[in-house]
C-alpha cells in the first residue's frame, strides 16, 4: 500500500514465489531468483508514485543470496525512462538513485548491505538530500538533489531494473 495504507496500487506478480521457508516478519517474503521474468510492478500508477519535488522514504527488507553483477532491489520509472528513483546493488556498492535534470547518486560505497542475512534498506529524500540507510544507519549522503520527478506514467519495479535486466537474488519482504 502507498501513503501508510490509504491508497492501494495494482500489483502483477510475474515469476515471484512467495515462500514461508525464509522470512524476517511476518512469515514470508518474495523469493527473487535474479532473472529477468521474475518482477513485482505496477501498471501506470503516475498519481502514486510522481513524487515531482517532494520528499519520500522507500524502504524493505533484503536478504541477498548473491552480491555478484548489477542487482535492482527496487526502481520507480516515468514514461520517459529517463527520470527514475530507486536502490540497486552494483560493483559492491549499494546505491541509491535520482536520475533526471539535477539528479544524482548517493552511494554507500563498499558497505554490503547484507548475504545471507536480513537487512533493512531504505531511501529517503528530503528536500534536496538524498540518504541511505541500512539497519537504520545512514551509509550515503549527496546533497543539491533537485530532481523534479514530474513524469507521467511512473510504474514501480520490485526485483529488477525496467527494461527487464539487473534482477535480484534473494528475497524482499515489505
Amino acid at each position: 500500500q502507498i501513503n501508510s495504507g490509504s491508497t492501494a496500487a495494482t500489483i502483477t506478480n510475474s515469476g515471484v514465489e512467495f515462500v514461508t521457508t525464509q522470512s524476517n516478519f511476518y512469515g514470508g517474503s518474495g523469493d527473487f531468483t535474479g532473472a529477468a521474468t521474475d518482477v513485482l510492478s505496477t501498471g501506470d500508477e503516475d498519481a502514486k508514485f510522481k513524487m515531482e519535488e517532494e520528499d519520500f522514504t522507500i524502504e524493505c527488507w533484503v536478504y541477498s543470496t548473491s552480491t555478484s553483477g548489477t542487482q535492482n532491489i527496487c526502481q520507480i520509472i516515468g514514461d520517459s525512462s529517463s527520470k527514475y528513483y530507486g536502490i540497486y546493488y552494483s560493483s559492491s556498492a549499494l546505491k541509491f538513485q535520482m536520475a533526471g535534470s539535477g539528479g544524482g547518486e548517493a552511494n554507500a560505497g563498499d558497505v554490503v548491505f547484507g548475504k545471507n542475512r536480513w537487512s533493512h534498506v531504505a531511501m529517503v529524500r528530503n528536500g534536496s538530500t538524498l540518504k541511505g540507510y541500512v539497519d537504520g544507519v545512514e551509509v550515503a549522503s549527496a546533497g543539491s538533489i533537485t530532481s523534479d520527478m514530474d513524469e507521467t506514467g511512473y510504474q514501480a519495479y520490485v526485483g529488477r531494473h525496467s527494461p527487464a535486466n539487473n534482477g535480484f537474488t534473494g528475497y524482499i519482504q515489505d
